[in-house]
């Protein structure tokens, strides 16, 4: 799956989408919420990872969780 971010450019969460509630309760808990600002740092292993910078903290993502997001 591909999502066309560039890495070190800062984008703004418009929307998350999931049909899994507990999808959406654990992007909560990692501190990512509809309009926070994010910064792509890196993709890794073999582009289905995503490393992700909010505010002081960096969180991993996997394609599937990245899907729920809509910059």
């Amino acid at each position: 799956m591909e999502f066309n971010l560039k890495i070190n450019t800062d984008y703004t969460l418009k929307q998350m989408i999931s049909s899994d509630p507990l999808v959406i309760e654990r992007l909560h808990d990692l501190g990512i919420y509809e309009g926070i600002s994010i910064k792509v740092i890196n993709i890794i292993s073999f582009n289905s990872v995503y490393v992700l910078q909010l505010h002081d903290s960096l969180v991993a993502l996997n394609q599937a969780e990245m899907s729920c997001l809509k910059f």
